[in-house]
């Protein structure tokens, strides 16, 4: 017989009403413990429509109290009656409070390992705990109970649910903290098992997940295969909230890809679909990315205040207040766009109030910074602090009113914060690369305020903190890595290595064979392991934490003092959309340029185009002088410096300054008054590396052939080049031939003082990692953080474009010379093309002897450059090439260990002397000297 609805509804009011009737003596006899469960049990299964779970509470409660009367052992029985008061108190008063109070009771009733404790029915408490703080927007307790529910959950057969759910809910978490990509590996984690356990539900669920952190990170081509896979999968189980996430991964992706009519047309197809579901919360969100597509790209100001007034409409009913407070934030644009900056302003203020944060007493206050560190879910905050700071910016160029400046400049301040905060809280390189070009645009404002209020400290502040942050953090990483103790140093070090191993072995395998799917689960396992070690170091070393986060920006008055010390000169460059700052620093003086932008990208760009290209330079010199003399008429001839030693903190562009002339026939280069060093920040620049002592001064490496899967031409002449530069040296080491493979450099290139590679190097602008070949393989960017505790100062990379690879904004690019940088090495000489043989050996050489001789390494580049130029015809003078290799980093000498025996010698003719003296004395013992001090 079929059972209807109607009859199911009945059958369970027959139950609950049974139940009732049956409560009745439960006040006057006590139940055995399975009584209280089953009775339990009947209250939860009956219907909502039934029975509501207000009643359902108050049920639980009675119980509760019966069961305390009876004075029965409270095990796992009174656990789940507490569980599930937690639970209908979540769903029913929303006092957070009281749910996770009585859910914490449950599971220290379930863990304490006494009799009648229930460790596998812990696991569904550990997970609502989860949803209970990520409610409440305690990211970091909600991550801990939901990491704790996956690992109990992984122990006990049934409980595969709540490991599917736990990884769920996490990945979302990151989601919530724009920590993509670890959003990205807990779906991998959590589609591992959903595929092993053929749910498709949850595979559906986990795709959708991941698609959208691959796009949030750029990565199309993964975002749209695991998108149209979840959808394929969605209209085979009629799964409508499924469609709406995989519509809504791949509207993203047309939205990245500037596709904004293709993006709001699947949007407002995930709009349809989440309606479907009934999924209410995921509708606010889906309106309000609608309409920031058509505010923030689409610039459809009135269309986009529809779509975020519905986002209200839809949120605020179900308390989702982080929703409204963004909605909010985006009306709030809406005005500003309009022009209405006021109105704009008081929006923002709105959204405040709907986040649990005490505002500041009026429009242009704002919260201590102590408060927003309570508050987690800083993505909210990050945009809404962003757009004041614009906002009162434009509301002071309206009015000139100094108290909006100030405000400006206030909130400016507090965002730097939040933007730090966020990059403590991210794991993942790839997460904190995209909070740094989202956060580009704020630096440009914070610039512009400095700017307006004529403040060259607060200009050099912020130039700084929007400089190579993720490389002082990891060179921060490294400093406190010299803290630790032997055995936990080499604990940490074999977790990276074990990491760096996996990921290498990864990026062999096809993406799409079962292979590659195992072994990221098993790089996902590795990572896990050192990120939790990571913690409990933290924890444990409050040394090492503080030193791995520290984030001070030097005073400008403390660095102009370290630049008079060196008699060096300072740029920093900032290039936004209209305009480029730059602050020159010279002796004790700092002077600030604002000028327009007038496409000097596409200049910088020619330049480095032009300048490596030794046939268009012989063709047209004209262009390329013409083009030199204009560069640095717009960006280093208005600053004024002296001449002399000059550091350039670039700003994602890297040009070689010594080939900007000074007349527009292209006769006077820059490096005949100047020497450059290029550095990532200021902070680099002061930076103390302590490298340990060396055991030699000089190590060459020669690979002259390579293996033929490499596809590689050989080097033949660069033995004898390796084996010059290594003779300017008293202590040296030469490795040349198929001797100079990977093994080799491992393991011997820390231990030297200067280490210079004669190779080959690949990179390119896209995710594939730069390349080092050596003769039997090669060596990836990522592997150099294998080079623990170098002794080396200095690295020089006598390749093809080894400063070459992707440019991350405010980061610089990501090549061979940033990556030796990262693992701790001050300096390194590195090449921006593709190299002309000959003049490279001659330049290397001639650089090793100035160095050798104890010249600062700027000096000794540019005077191996001048010996280049003069010592050839006209053509050396072009600058293809001498203008190749540049240095990046310090720029004093290198420190050269004496060579020992030399005091050998001197100590045996020291003796020789004696021995001479002793055997003359004998031959003549009736002399005597004159000297009176003898008589």
């Amino acid at each position: 017989m079929v059972v209807g609805p109607l009859q199911r509804w009945l059958s369970f009011a027959i139950l609950y009403f049974a139940g009732l009737v049956f409560y009745v003596p439960v006040r006057a006899q006590c139940l055995t413990g399975p009584k209280f469960w089953d009775k339990l049990i009947g209250i939860e299964e009956v219907p909502d429509s039934i029975l509501s779970k207000e009643q359902k509470l108050k049920e639980v409660l009675l119980l509760k109290k019966t069961f305390e009367d009876c004075g029965l052992a409270r095990d796992s029985v009174y656990a789940r009656i507490l569980h599930r008061i937690g639970v209908y108190q979540y769903f029913t008063t929303r006092e957070l409070d009281k749910s996770v109070r009585s859910t914490l009771q449950s599971v220290s009733i379930n863990t304490s390992g006494r009799k009648g404790g229930c460790l596998r029915c812990a696991v569904r408490s550990y997970t609502n705990l989860g949803f209970y703080y990520e409610d409440l927007l305690f990211f970091d307790q909600a991550l801990r109970y939901f990491d704790t529910a996956a690992s109990l959950a992984g122990k006990f057969a049934g409980q595969e649910i709540y490991l599917m759910q736990s990884r769920q809910e996490r990945s979302n978490i990151f989601d919530k903290r724009g920590d993509f990509q670890q959003c990205c590996e807990e779906a991998t984690r959590g589609l591992s098992v959903a595929n092993t356990l053929h749910d498709t539900t949850f595979v559906i669920v986990f795709l959708n997940q991941r698609a959208f952190a691959y796009a949030q990170q750029k990565l199309y081509q993964r975002a749209v295969s695991d998108a149209v896979l979840a959808l394929s999968l969605s209209g085979l189980k009629k799964n409508n909230d499924g469609k709406a996430g995989s519509l809504k991964a791949q509207a993203l992706v047309m939205e990245s890809m500037g596709k904004s009519r293709e993006a709001l047309s699947l949007y407002n197809e995930v709009i349809k679909y989440r309606a479907l579901s009934d999924d209410a919360d995921r509708l606010a969100e889906d309106y309000l990315d609608a309409g920031n597509l058509l505010l923030y790209k689409m610039r459809s100001y009135e269309e986009a205040n529809k779509y975020c007034l519905k986002t209200v409409q839809v949120s605020l009913p179900k308390k989702d207040f982080n929703t409204t407070a963004s909605a909010y934030n985006s009306i709030g644009s809406f005005y500003f766009y309009e022009g209405k900056y006021l109105q704009a302003l008081h929006y923002y203020r709105q959204a405040l109030a709907f986040l649990p944060i005490t505002a500041g007493t009026d429009e242009l206050g704002n919260p201590g910074s102590g408060e927003l560190d309570r508050f987690q879910n800083k993505q909210v905050l990050l945009s809404l602090f962003g757009n004041k700071t614009e906002c009162l910016l434009h509301i002071y160029r309206q009015t000139a009113r100094p108290e909006y400046l100030s405000a400006c400049i206030r909130t400016a301040l507090l965002t730097d914060t939040l933007i730090s905060s966020m990059r403590h809280e991210q794991t993942g390189e790839q997460s904190k690369l995209y909070w740094r070009r989202q956060t580009r645009e704020f630096f440009g404002n914070a610039l512009e305020a400095c700017w307006l209020a004529g403040d060259t400290r607060l200009t050099f502040y912020f130039m700084e903190k929007s400089r190579a942050v993720l490389l002082n953090d990891k060179l921060n990483e490294l400093g406190a890595f010299a803290l630790l103790p032997a055995a936990e140093a080499a604990k940490e070090q074999s977790l990276q290595i074990n990491i760096i191993q996996r990921q290498q072995a990864l990026y062999q395998m096809n993406a799409d064979s079962p292979a590659y799917q195992n072994q990221q689960v098993k790089l996902l396992q590795a990572k896990d392991e050192f990120e939790k070690y990571i913690k409990t170091l933290e924890q444990k070393a409050p040394a090492y934490y503080q030193y791995k986060y520290a984030d001070e920006v030097p005073a400008l008055d403390s660095f102009e003092r370290v630049l008079s010390g060196s008699r060096q000169s300072f740029i920093h460059y900032f290039i936004s959309d209209t305009v480029v700052y730059i602050l020159g620093i010279s002796g004790r003086k700092a002077s600030l340029l604002r000028l327009p932008y007038r496409g000097i990208d596409d200049k910088l760009n020619g330049l480095l185009r032009i300048c490596s290209d030794r046939q268009a330079l012989n063709n047209d010199y004209g262009a390329f002088a013409a083009l030199s003399h204009t560069i640095y008429q717009a960006i280093f001839q208005p600053i004024g410096l002296p001449k002399g030693r000059v550091v350039v903190c670039p700003d994602n562009f890297l040009i070689p300054f010594e080939t900007l002339c000074t007349d527009s026939a292209g006769r006077n280069f820059l490096l005949y008054d100047y020497t450059f060093d290029y550095v990532y920040s200021a902070r680099y620049l002061l930076k103390s590396f302590n490298n340990p002592v060396g055991k030699g001064n000089f190590l060459g490496l020669a690979p002259t052939s390579f293996a033929a899967y490499l596809h590689v031409p050989d080097l033949q002449q660069s033995v004898t080049s390796i084996q010059t530069a290594a003779s300017c040296y008293s202590s040296h080491s030469c490795m040349t031939g198929k001797g100079a493979n990977r093994k080799y450099f491992m393991e011997e290139a820390p231990g030297y003082a200067i280490v210079n590679v004669y190779s080959h190097a690949r990179a390119d602008s896209g995710e594939n990692e730069p390349l080092l070949f050596m003769s039997d393989s090669v060596i990836h960017l990522s592997e150099l953080q294998l080079l623990q505790h170098p002794s080396a100062q200095l690295v020089v990379l006598s390749a093809c474009q080894t400063n070459a690879g992707r440019n991350a904004a405010g980061e610089g690019v990501y090549s061979l010379a940033r990556g030796f940088a990262s693992a701790g090495i001050p300096a390194v000489a590195s090449t921006l093309w593709q190299a002309d043989e000959q003049s490279t050996y001659e330049i290397t050489e001639q650089f090793h002897r100035y160095l050798s001789q104890g010249m600062p390494k700027d000096e000794a580049l540019q005077n191996a450059k001048w010996q280049f130029i003069r010592k050839g015809g006209k053509e050396n003078l072009l600058p293809y090439y001498w203008a190749n290799m540049i240095l990046i980093g310090n720029a004093g000498p290198v420190n050269l260990s004496y060579d020992h025996h030399y005091w050998w010698i001197a100590l045996a003719l020291l003796s020789l002397l004696y021995l001479l003296a002793v055997l003359l004395r004998r031959a003549y013992p009736g002399q005597r000297s004159d000297n009176k001090l003898f008589n």
